[in-house]
């Protein structure tokens, strides 16, 4: 977070012990932290695991594997003998398999209960094998670290919000600090939304819908600002659901698998109204979804608005049709759909009885499996998280 109340990006922080600790995500992340304990002073020693996209050499320092699907916690409880710990979602507990020890995150990236391992790397293969072996009768695929690709989108979860640390003068130390070919000075800002303003680009937390979980009981960087923005916040984060004829029209009739982080125009008939964050091909819905930040005049399920094609405003924009679902709303039941003839439940469609995982961001999305004997469909997934992680410990 800024001081201007900005988001810079999002992670997740383990504490390891009374004052050790584990933050991964995108380099964004350790590299902010980083800074900001250097430069403040703190007594604290940083262990930087990076991504394999920035790793000179060697191996990674961390596993991190998943398990997801509908049969996730059933291979789990096959794999450790037994049920873990009960763990509150985003908690991690310590646990053990066949002498080793490392922490299991409860979550789901597949719309069921899952979770994130995470270990030493000398243990990545034993434990990976040990997945494997309880995964056979389950049918469990591996997915890979691209699985993160679309999940995002089904889920409600924009990954890589551009940070806002550009423009205020006080940060050109921190400019200064990261690198110019890092994640930060790299990552491009594609698609037919354009500003001469990066400002046009950032974000608030309360945007993307972390409102709730933000705490004013300690102080932090844009305290003062997050206030007072908590009930100004001028758009809000919501699925469009891609009018399938209108986008077999602008991709063909086979489009194959679209994943794209461009960032484009989102118009009604008083002009532009939001902008894409996310958007990629869900098989089981039959067109495209995009995570989107819109006005919040037009953040009403249902509300119909074109997407925007091209490179820049003034190139080619074929427009697609699409219909928007609120990103925060409870996940009970159909959304009304005015033009895409699919259904949407908050953040995500309905994908009730599809399968939403091993087709998900590996190549071309598949469409479900035969069910199991006794027609209960499900699967487990394993997927390889190859994010950047850093190890800090504080010292009184």
């Amino acid at each position: 977070m800024t001081r201007d109340g900005n988001i810079v990006t999002d992670g997740i922080l383990s504490r390891d012990a009374e004052n050790t600790y584990t933050l991964s995500g995108i380099p964004t992340a350790q590299h902010w932290v980083r800074y900001h304990g250097e430069q403040g002073g703190y007594d604290v020693t940083y262990v930087t695991d990076p991504s394999s996209a920035f790793r000179e050499s060697g191996d990674p320092k961390l596993f991190r594997y998943q398990i997801q699907g509908p049969l996730a916690s059933e291979l789990v409880e096959r794999a450790f003998g037994g049920p873990l710990p009960p763990t509150k979602f985003f908690h991690s507990s310590p646990v053990t398999l066949d002498g080793m020890d490392f922490r299991a995150l409860r979550h789901g990236m597949a719309g069921q209960a899952g979770y994130e391992f995470i270990g030493a790397w000398e243990h990545a293969e034993a434990v990976r094998e040990a997945l494997l072996r309880a995964g056979e009768p389950f049918g469990l695929v591996q997915v890979g670290a691209l699985a993160y690709a679309t999940p995002s989108v089904e889920s409600g979860w924009v990954p890589s919000p551009v940070p806002g640390i550009y423009s205020d003068p006080e940060l050109l130390a921190y400019h200064r600090h990261i690198a110019l070919y890092g994640i930060e000075g790299q990552r491009p800002l594609g698609g037919s939304f354009f500003s001469e303003d990066i400002e046009d680009y950032y974000c608030s937390p309360y945007e993307l819908g972390y409102g709730k979980m933000i705490s004013f009981n300690h102080d932090f960087i844009g305290r003062d600002a997050l206030r007072k923005a908590k009930d100004e916040a001028l758009r809000k984060k919501v699925t469009l659901v891609f009018d399938a004829d209108d986008v077999r029209k602008v991709l063909g009739d086979d489009p194959g698998f679209v994943l794209s982080y461009s960032r484009h125009r989102v118009e009604s008939g008083s002009g532009l109204v939001g902008i894409t964050c996310q958007s990629a091909s869900i098989d089981p819905v039959g067109t495209v979804l995009s995570l989107t930040l819109i006005d919040q005049r037009y953040a009403e399920p249902g509300t119909e608005v074109s997407v925007c094609g091209g490179s820049t405003p003034d190139r080619g924009r074929p427009r697609t049709r699409t219909s928007d679902s609120p990103a925060s709303a409870p996940r009970s039941g159909p959304r009304p759909s005015t033009s895409t003839r699919a259904r949407c439940t908050g953040a995500t469609p309905d994908l009730s009885g599809v399968d939403t995982g091993p087709g998900c961001g590996t190549g071309r999305p598949r469409r479900r499996s035969p069910a199991p004997p006794g027609g209960r469909f499900g699967f487990g997934a394993l997927c390889w998280n190859d994010f950047a992680a850093a190890c800090f410990t504080l010292r009184r």
